[in-house]
């Protein structure tokens, strides 16, 4: 088992009203799929 993504195929998307602040890749959960968290914030304008 990889313990690392070959290529990264797994994409959060989001519309420029959104600012992304953070993200990672979270330890895998039995999938070929790597669970994707990202911090956003909602830009005001």
């Amino acid at each position: 088992m990889l313990t690392y993504p070959l290529l990264r195929i797994d994409q959060i998307w989001y519309s420029s009203d959104w600012s992304a602040t953070a993200s990672q890749v979270l330890p895998p959960i039995g999938s070929e799929h790597f669970t994707a968290q990202a911090s956003v914030t909602l830009q005001l304008n």
